[in-house]
């Protein structure tokens, strides 16, 4: 009895530690951490407010462009049109500090999902919570024929350095570049993509992926140019990259591998979001439908119709009269579902996040989702 005791428990323990380890690789994610805000203090507001209400702006523009794959002026239209505190769950302020005349702090925001969902079905907008695998960054810079990773000065390197420690729906993270970094991986190593090198550096860092991206930086009398690839270093599969928005070499140096840094993380975020909502839309969709009949004999033939739809899972009936059903439906594909309803003989038609479903002509399907 013992025994079987012992390897029950076992299981169990196996089973809760399973889903604790799947759970923990991806998750939904509803926080900026580390916003940094500094500013000149004034005496006559309250320098704490400020730096929260900046937050709050900064926090909420980050997290819809995370999340979704609209435009920044897409996302600042629905921001201006916003009471921000709304959306907002909470915050903590890390590293506050009052010197030299300046207020400054490091400023994690949480935000309320129920409310971002709300604002996002009303403006008719897709969106994935869905957090991206840790990944490791490998800067690899060619410049002058000469390969440079951390044993050099790398200003390619230096550009991931300095972007935000939050910055992005995918957490990237930078090797420290101390000595066994160096014994790990070289320039040469990273450039001809060496698997069991990069898979060492990769377990140092307990992360679940490595992104080599070279740059080639070529001198063109007193200007240059940049040239970016993307190699995923365990599987050495090349990254498409002609979504990425063009490089502007018209800037400084500095200036442009700023900007690169943070168009590629963003673009790599569309490419995840741009995954999961494709894969949201063959799994499991709810629908909260409005049934139009003139007759029970109508009723009877648009229930059995929604009721018997091998993509339909659950049906539940809140309410009814004579002429009007309200009704939940869930649904295992509700992309695939709604295009099966729409051949059908029947009308159906959407109002902000409601269907109504009547018999008769079919209506021009308008969904988004």
């Amino acid at each position: 009895m013992k025994i079987t005791n012992f390897i029950s428990a076992l299981i169990i323990v196996t089973f809760f530690s399973t889903i604790k380890k799947c759970y923990s690789m991806i998750y939904e994610k509803y926080s900026i951490q580390n916003i940094f805000i500094e500013f000149n203090l004034n005496d006559n507001i309250s320098n704490r407010k400020k730096a929260v209400s900046i937050a709050y702006n900064i926090a909420l523009e980050r997290y819809l462009m995370w999340i979704t794959l609209k435009p920044k002026t897409e996302i600042l239209e629905i921001i201006s049109s916003l009471e921000t505190n709304k959306v907002i769950k909470g915050y903590s302020i890390e590293n506050e500090k009052f010197t030299n005349k300046k207020y400054s702090a490091l400023i994690t925001v949480n935000f309320d999902k129920t409310e971002i969902i709300k604002i996002l079905n009303y403006h008719d907008i897709k969106f994935s919570f869905l957090s991206g695998p840790k990944t490791l960054i490998i800067p690899l810079l060619k410049i002058e024929d000469r390969y440079i990773l951390w044993d050099d000065p790398n200003p390619w390197f230096d550009a991931w350095i300095r972007r935000p420690l939050d910055a992005n729906l995918t957490e990237f993270i930078l090797p420290m570049g101390d000595v066994e970094d160096l014994i790990l991986l070289s320039a040469e190593d990273a450039e001809t993509l060496t698997y069991y090198k990069i898979k060492n550096i990769t377990d140092k860092y307990k992360a679940r992926q490595t992104i080599v991206l070279f740059l080639n930086i070529e001198k063109v009398d007193n200007d240059y140019s940049i040239d970016l690839e993307a190699f995923d270093g365990l599987s050495q599969e090349k990254i498409n990259l002609d979504g990425l928005k063009p490089i502007d070499n018209t800037k400084s140096l500095k200036k442009s591998l700023n900007d690169l840094t943070n168009d590629f993380s963003n673009y790599y975020d569309d490419i995840l979001v741009e995954k999961n909502i494709k894969e949201n839309e063959f799994s499991k969709g709810y629908l909260n439908a409005e049934i139009n009949f003139s007759s029970l004999e109508e009723w009877i033939k648009i229930k059995n119709i929604l009721n018997n739809n091998k993509r339909v899972s659950k049906f539940f009936i809140s309410s009814i009269s004579d002429s009007r059903a309200l009704v939940f439906i869930e649904v295992l594909s509700k992309k695939i579902f709604l295009e099966e309803i729409k051949k059908l003989d029947i009308e159906l038609v959407k109002t902000n996040n409601n269907w109504i479903i009547s018999p008769g002509e079919i209506s021009e399907l308008n969904d988004k989702n």
